[in-house]
């Protein structure tokens, strides 16, 4: 176990560098969200480098700073660590952070927040789909039921939700397949409950 005892520090902006071979990449639109979640709730969660200044975790942080025109931000220095150890927890940190969403605590969460002003990085097409205010009955059996394989390229992803009993269905369903994809998809898609 690491006894490390982190300390938080001020630095100039300017001396927080980017990891040259840094693997995650950060839209514009994620920048401006964070930034906005700076500029409403300030800094709460620092940016960690090493002894040098070069950043493990928090280049989106430094991006959205950026942004800001912040001068300096907050940093937690890691200078226990091996360069082996750094690498592992910088790859660790985002890939950690890759997870799904609670959506009915989320649904809870958002609802609450509707009648404030607050920027928090959340727009409506992105949670479109999470109908605030409303049950959730997942009901999909009348949905996407013109399915044509020709419109999609080759790399396409079908993510589904679905209770116990559906799943056992679909699970049992696909194990059986003998016919084309498309009509093992239609037919998993065209259950009813």
């Amino acid at each position: 176990m690491n006894k490390f005892k982190a300390k938080v520090e001020f630095w100039d902006i300017e001396k927080i560098i980017p990891y040259e071979n840094n693997t995650k990449i950060h839209t514009p639109e994620q920048i401006t969200s964070l930034a906005k979640i700076i500029n409403e709730f300030g800094h709460d969660v620092p940016v960690v480098v090493n002894a040098s200044g070069v950043i493990i975790k928090g280049h989106c942080r430094r991006l959205a700073c950026l942004e800001l025109n912040h001068k300096k931000m907050p940093v937690i220095v890691r200078n226990d660590l091996s360069e082996l150890q750094i690498k592992a927890s910088r790859l660790s940190d985002n890939r950690i952070n890759e997870s799904e969403w609670d959506e009915t605590a989320l649904k809870v969460e958002l609802e609450s927040l509707e009648d404030f002003d607050f920027d928090i990085g959340f727009d409506d097409f992105e949670f479109s789909d999470l109908e605030l205010g409303e049950d959730d009955n997942n009901d999909f059996s009348d949905k996407n039921k013109e399915l044509d394989l020709d419109d999609f390229n080759d790399n396409m992803e079908l993510k589904l939700k679905f209770n116990k009993e559906q799943f056992d269905f679909v699970t049992e369903r696909l194990r059986n397949i003998n016919d084309s994809l498309e009509i093992a998809l239609m037919q998993v898609l065209e259950y009813e409950s």
